[in-house]
């Protein structure tokens, strides 16, 4: 299982050489136990579908309140660091008005947290069938329906 988080090291010449030389061996034992950036995933937590070719992709229309709609899609990268890639669409008369997020995701049980690059944060829970509901920043439910992301099947390289 690769680690979904890894905070950046910085080095500090202030801190004795011991110190610096266990801080390797503490992260290697992290990783070792399975490090997945949050709260472990317990057995009763939905597993993320599979995906091929180390993503995972979802999909939903979700309501607009001045527009027509949002054709979002959003694909988590397992390859390597965890990272996302997510895009909105939004529906308006005459076209469409794209809107493309970048970032780091995390794995904190049920809650899946998207840390985008520009530093804005959205949160999904993992539903017990394998569609994402988009939940608050506390990772409740907002008032209103529902708004669920439905799993894409990866097609297969041709």
């Amino acid at each position: 299982m690769a680690c979904t988080h890894r905070a950046p090291l910085r080095h500090n010449r202030a801190v004795p050489i011991r110190s610096r030389l266990a801080w390797p061996l503490c992260l290697s034992l992290a990783v070792a136990a399975g490090c997945d950036g949050g709260a472990p995933a317990s057995s009763s937590d939905p597993p993320l579908p599979a995906g091929g070719a180390g993503q995972l992709q979802w999909r939903g229309l979700l309501a607009c309140a001045d527009c027509d709609g949002i054709d979002m899609r959003l694909q988590l990268l397992r390859d390597g660091a965890p990272r996302y890639e997510l895009v909105e669409l939004f529906l308006v008369r005459g076209g469409e008005e794209p809107f493309q997020e970048r970032g780091r995701w995390t794995r904190e049980g049920r809650l899946l947290r998207l840390q985008a690059d520009d530093g804005a944060e959205r949160v999904f829970a993992i539903e017990a069938d394998g569609r994402l509901s988009v939940r608050g920043r506390d990772g409740e439910m907002p008032p209103g329906p529902p708004a669920l992301l439905e799993p894409v099947t990866p097609h297969p390289p041709p």
